[in-house]
């Protein structure tokens, strides 16, 4: 018989997370998030989640369509509109750090996410 991906994980120890649920549990209270661009990974799979600068509300709700998945890891960063930014690092694999930065220290919205 087949082995589930749960089953899998629980085997090997792996931690996975909702990645949505991650991301919304971080954001702080009635900020909006400007643009995004984040890395998840499940196992040996790394995909790319990206919301541009100037999104509708449909092209919202498909970033948080994509990233309603269970995984293992989330790196990348989220731009806000209050001028703050969220830096997302893994650690093993599996641990994320969550920061909330300064318009000072911003990274500059890479070319891709300007719309």
């Amino acid at each position: 018989m087949a082995m589930s991906f749960q089953e899998y994980s629980r085997m090997l120890d792996i931690q996975e997370t909702n990645c949505k649920d991650e991301i919304l549990s971080i954001l702080p209270n009635g900020v909006d998030i400007k643009c995004a661009d984040l890395t998840l990974r499940w196992l040996d799979d790394d995909w790319r989640v990206q919301l541009k600068n100037n999104y509708t509300s449909r092209e919202y709700l498909k970033f948080f369509l994509k990233l309603d998945h269970t995984v293992h890891s989330i790196r990348g960063t989220i731009w806000l509109k209050d001028g703050t930014w969220i830096k997302i690092k893994e650690l093993n694999n599996i641990t994320q750090i969550w920061r909330i930065k300064t318009e000072r220290s911003c990274p500059n919205i890479p070319k891709e996410l300007q719309g």
